[in-house]
């Protein structure tokens, strides 16, 4: 069962069944992993897995081709998913596979069309779905009610009531005519005549050919209204008239002349509102017949991003979060806009787009289009003096640019904020792309000119526009001041992109620049702050190299750039060329004027050296640095140093003090101090897993820290590590999905060394979800990394040795889990040894058991023995002493000597420190051992044990489920109805 998928959580019904069938064919495959389909369906992993674990049913088109490269039976599994895909019991349901959003308007077309009466008008400007909707409602009322449609077209030369001879002749042909022909001869003898003109198949019916008089158009409006009544007493009927804008006056004035009294037959009608091009009469009919309460306006927005989410999900299958953002932010939740992005590239203008929004660009006149121009460079709205100066239009010339420019609906105002701007974003673009060469830099420095006067206007946008005018000593001021203003939000991946653009221009020659003014060497040393707290440690490492070869740099300079580059290469485990960047920091500072940046120099070398195990010297460093602060009088720093110098007390076995310590370092200081915040929530979580404290409480010392990141952008080392801790909290409490929502979508995309700990705790997570692939996956994408130090070795051997034991690959596990113990030993320094001891012993058990030879296990005993006095373990160690005891009863399962009470009491440990999986797992081996010694019962108890605890633990679950079944049924009524759910 090692490649079996996690299944949705379904009612019986139609959809449970298609879910059973597609996991059933996945089985009889020989469970083809997540990647191998998605790259023979040509779609990602993680779709495929949405396609067999997500409770909403996937797309046709999806399962199709995963039938097929499974080689089921395609015809079967259709039949399923139809059925499936037509049992819903509500419309919302129904609706999401048919139409993005627009759930409440969809529900009032339908009911209109079932049970509504007069005219319900559907507005929108063009592209914005009223066609879809309409379509959608009438598939979902033709159930109850026969819907008719007709349609109003731009044709060269009107033709009189082209809608109404569509809707009479969609009557006509749906039964041969039967059922127009029965409500003719309801009607008076005049109908037949009259109608004849629009639908000549009645003609035989009528008695005389319909006189040409003052009386045959109100004729003719009284005989449709008659025909289409006698055809709703027959049949529940609604009638669609679509895009009644493009109608004739005819079929306005036959309208106009229905809802004047109650119309006793349903009508929706769709019109196109803010188009220059309708007449005004047209527009005046529209606002006159609004005015009749039997007229109900049903005016659609824009979708909002999760539906615009939808309809690309719709469209394309599975999108991402970031690609999803900027079509939104393009298309701003026009469906039709969304649509053409979608089946675009999603970057450049679609073709079809274009066209339309270019010619309506070539119609303007040369003032129009200096507007247009300008809000198009700007990309976004412009105060009025900020156009007239971009535009170089007098007063009176742009007053009539604009208000041609309003009537052409090409422009918005905001009155509030006295700004103007075009009226759609890919306005904008189309005006890019008609201008010609040199047109460009010319506008951007008149634009530029116009907001270096605009106290509001960002100083990013109006370094870009120098940028984009070519004018670099322009820009290079404005970006200086960019850069301060996003270091002053926090927005630290901004103030970055700010600072190394500003270095890119920098003049060799020019010693400051900005206001106040600035060094080089200041501007570097904040770039290389802002790289490391946005998780670009590796471009700030590079920065720092190339500044330390300079040859102009005094004292002072060489000891922060050492300090930092040691910080960097720490981050990227060079522990070290880290230390050795320590050292000449701290040894350089020490002759220097006492200072902040000595403080800061002696912590990161503690912590250095903490790393490579020269514990005494690391704790030497904090009370030095605590010292030097005292002078100093830096009380953010001694916030930092406190929970450092308390993580050390409690790693000695202090740990009561060390708590004592790092808690009071968690206190909110009187100013907002973000990065210490960040550091001592990792600190102090640090050590709450260490004592088995509660998830809930481990969550709330880093709930504000984490909170504060997420406001202010923070994405350093420090900030990642506080997150992987926070998720491996709930993941030990057995909450594997609350673990899941702690990580989010950090450790997505391409791996980052600075979220190293989020990948692997993601690891974790898909361990337990039963995605073996892709936690392998992930981890060999960090094994390419090569992770140095000493805390994310450790944690990457645990994760693969776990992975490897739940893949059934034991002695690849335990060579896994020695070459930790290995390195231990011969490192010779303290360490932190967590769960692996016990996990260690159960790889070198399962080892032992699969060769038939017991020396993996005198292996794992031996090096423990050396090891037992490097490993740091308090008295009051409950999480230590629950591994201990699994370890020792690991070690007898591996010599065939291990007995119930020995993994019974384990497990009373892990329940003491609140870790129920491993609880699961010892019950689950005690009831191994119950079974060989015959104790039924006792294993019957464990195993019902094992199950509630396993919850969330997919491959655990399925362990405990295994050996109930092949036992014969060992398991009281949680393991009977597991043992189904297995057979299953």
């Amino acid at each position: 069962m090692v490649g079996a998928l996690p299944r949705p959580d379904l009612p019986g019904g139609p959809h449970d069944d298609f879910v059973e069938a597609l996991h059933e064919l996945h089985r009889q495959a020989g469970w083809p992993s997540l990647r191998r389909l998605g790259a023979e369906v040509g779609c990602s992993h993680t779709t495929v897995s949405h396609a067999f674990s997500s409770p909403r049913l996937p797309a046709w088109g999806t399962v199709e081709l995963l039938v097929e490269a499974m080689g089921g039976d395609v015809p079967t599994i259709r039949g399923l998913w139809v059925r499936a895909s037509s049992g819903a019991s509500d419309d919302t349901s129904t609706a999401s596979r048919m139409l993005a959003g627009r759930r409440a308007e969809l529900g009032v077309v339908r009911r209109h069309a079932e049970t509504g009466s007069g005219v319900l008008l559907v507005s929108g400007e063009a592209g914005m779905g009223k066609t879809r909707l309409v379509e959608c409602a009438a598939d979902l009322a033709a159930a109850r009610a026969r819907v008719l449609l007709g349609s109003c077209l731009p044709l060269s030369r009107e033709v009189p009531l082209l809608p109404i001879a569509d809707i009479l002749r969609s009557a006509y042909t749906l039964d041969d005519g039967r059922w127009v022909t029965e409500a003719l001869r309801a009607c008076p003898p005049y109908v037949a005549p009259s109608v004849a003109r629009l639908l000549p198949e009645v003609a035989p019916l009528a008695q005389q050919e319909d006189p040409e008089d003052e009386w045959s158009r109100p004729r003719l409006y009284s005989a449709v209204a008659s025909l289409v009544v006698a055809l709703g007493e027959q049949h529940p009927l609604a009638v669609v008239i679509e895009d009644l804008h493009w109608s004739d006056d005819a079929t306005l004035d036959l309208l106009e002349n229905l809802v004047a009294r109650p119309p006793r037959v349903p009508a929706i009608v769709t019109w196109r509102s803010e188009d220059p091009d309708v007449p005004a009469h047209k527009v005046e009919w529209l606002r006159r017949v609004q005015r009749s309460p039997h007229v109900t306006v049903l005016a659609l927005e824009p979708l909002d991003r999760a539906a615009s989410a939808e309809q690309l999900e719709m469209i394309c299958g599975e999108v991402s979060p970031a690609a999803v953002d900027r079509i939104h932010a393009r298309s701003q939740g026009l469906p039709l806009f969304t649509e053409q992005l979608a089946t675009s590239d999603g970057v450049d203008l679609p073709p079809l787009l274009e066209d339309v929004l270019v010619t309506r660009l070539r119609e303007l006149d040369e003032s129009c289009w200096c507007v247009a121009r300008a809000l198009g460079i700007a990309g976004r709205g412009l105060p009025y003096d900020v156009i007239a100066a971009t535009a170089q239009l007098d007063e009176s010339r742009l007053t009539a640019a604009l208000r041609e420019l309003r009537d052409r609906r090409l422009l918005r105002a905001d009155h509030r904020s006295s700004t103007v701007e075009l009226r759609h974003p890919l306005l904008g673009e189309a005006v890019l792309r008609m201008l010609v060469p040199g047109e460009a830099p010319t506008e951007h420095r008149r634009l530029a000119q116009a907001l270096a006067d605009d106290a509001d206007a960002p100083a990013a946008e109006v370094a870009t526009h120098w940028q984009a005018a070519g004018v670099p000593a322009e820009e290079l001021p404005w970006r200086i001041r960019a850069a301060r203003d996003a270091e002053a939000r926090f927005a630290k991946a901004q103030a970055a992109d700010q600072w190394l653009r500003a270095l890119a221009i920098w003049p060799d020659d020019l010693q400051v620049a900005g206001s106040p003014s600035l060094s080089r060497f200041r501007a570097t040393v904040a770039a290389m702050s802002a790289l490391e707290a946005s998780s670009q440690t590796r471009r700030a490492a590079e920065l720092a190299d190339g500044a330390r070869r300079r040859h102009d740099l005094d004292a002072a300079e060489e000891a922060e750039l050492c300090m930092l580059a040691a910080d960097f290469a720490g981050v990227l485990d060079d522990a070290e060329t880290a230390l050795g960047l320590a050292e000449r920091a701290v040894t350089l500072f020490a002759t220097l004027p006492s200072g902040a940046h000595r403080v800061d120099s002696l912590r990161t070398r503690a912590w250095l050296r903490q790393d490579l195990g020269r514990w005494e010297e690391a704790m030497a460093d904090i009370e030095l640095a605590i010292e030097v602060n005292t002078d100093v009088g830096d009380e953010l720093q001694h916030r930092r140093l406190l929970a450092a110098q308390g993580w050390f007390d409690f790693a000695a076995g202090r740990r009561s003090l060390g708590l004592e310590r790092i808690s009071a370092a968690a206190r909110p200081p009187a100013v907002p101090d973000p990065l210490g915040d960040a550091y001592i929530a990792m600190v102090h979580s640090d050590v709450l897993l260490e004592v088995g404290a509660p998830a809930s409480e481990v969550a709330a010392a880093t709930e504000r820290a984490l909170r504060v990141a997420d406001e202010l952008h923070i994405d350093s080392q420090l900030v990642s590590t506080t997150r992987s801790n926070t998720a491996e909290a709930w993941l030990l409490a057995g909450d594997v999905e609350r673990a899941a929502r702690a990580v989010g979508r950090a450790a997505d995309g391409e791996f980052r060394h600075e979220r190293w700990a989020l990948h692997l705790t993601r690891a974790e997570i898909d361990i337990a979800r039963g995605d073996l692939v892709g936690a392998q996956t992930r981890l060999d994408e960090i094994m390419r990394h090569q992770l140095g130090a000493q805390a994310s070795q450790d944690y990457l051997g645990e994760v693969r040795t776990k992975l490897l034991l739940w893949s059934g690959r034991p002695v690849e596990a335990w060579d896994c889990a020695r070459s930790v113990l290995d390195r231990w030993v011969s490192q010779g320094s303290h360490v932190h040894a967590g769960a692996m001891p016990a996990l260690a012993a159960r790889a070198a058990a399962e080892a032992a058991v699969a060769a038939g030879d017991s020396r993996a296990v005198s292996e794992v005993t031996s090096l423990m023995d050396v090891l037992e006095d490097l490993i740091l373990v308090s008295d009051d160690d409950h999480v230590a002493a629950a591994v201990a005891q699994t370890y020792d009863a690991e070690v007898a399962r591996g010599v065939g000597r291990d007995t119930t009470d020995l993994w019974v009491a384990a497990g009373a440990l892990f329940d003491r420190v609140r870790r129920p999986h491993p609880a699961a797992y010892c019950r689950w081996r005690g009831a191994q051992a119950a079974i060989r010694s015959g104790r039924r019962t006792v294993a019957s108890g464990l195993i019902d044990a094992a199950l509630r605890d396993a919850r969330q633990h997919l491959p655990l679950t399925t362990a405990v489920l295994a050996t109930a079944a092949a036992s014969g049924g060992a398991g009281g009524r949680l393991g009977a109805e597991g043992a189904r759910t297995l057979r299953r």
